[in-house]
């Protein structure tokens, strides 16, 4: 979901975008500074429910080969793909497992709730006057995937709303 909106006198540009992307990610976003955002959080949400949020729509990640640097190459292999694939839905239901067990046994959501974060995908608000910077990192081939991603989805957004135009007052 995108908002735009354009100044009628000075051509100022403000976008405002829903977002829900893993919440792995989310530190990066986090480094622009150029961003207003509220997102959800983990203390906030019944631990039931974001249990649910994961079964339905669990976060899901762009598999990279181990090397050295910061970034690896995609995996094409299916094989590989697969085993990878159980092998995070294994931790996945061990992680909702263990988070119920921590709260069956007293814990407090936002200490129990940890544990399912690599799971979840997060909701934000976004908005920013500020573009350039971001589209130039996250859009990249050097960028992480998942933020990549992201990223080249905002920028289609923005690149494809029409603003509305605000008037003086």
């Amino acid at each position: 979901h995108i908002q735009a909106s354009e100044c009628a006198t000075t051509g100022a540009r403000i976008d405002t975008l829903v977002l829900e992307y893993p919440r792995a990610i989310h530190a990066q976003l986090l480094t622009h500074r150029v961003f207003s955002k509220n997102s959800s959080s983990t203390r906030a949400i019944p631990l039931a429910k974001s249990i649910e949020q994961i079964k339905v729509n669990p976060a899901q990640y762009i598999w990279t080969q181990n090397q050295a640097g910061m970034q690896g190459k995609v995996i094409t292999d299916a094989g590989t793909l697969h085993d990878l694939q159980e092998t995070y839905l294994s931790a996945m239901e061990n992680a909702m497992y263990s988070a119920q067990k921590l709260a069956s046994l007293g814990a407090h959501k936002q200490n129990a709730g940890r544990l399912l974060e690599p799971f979840q995908n997060i909701r934000i608000v976004l908005t920013s006057t500020e573009w350039e910077n971001w589209d130039w990192l996250r859009m990249h081939e050097a960028a992480q995937g998942e933020i990549d991603v992201l990223a080249q989805a905002v920028y289609d957004a923005r690149k494809n709303a029409i603003p509305m135009l605000l008037n003086e007052g």
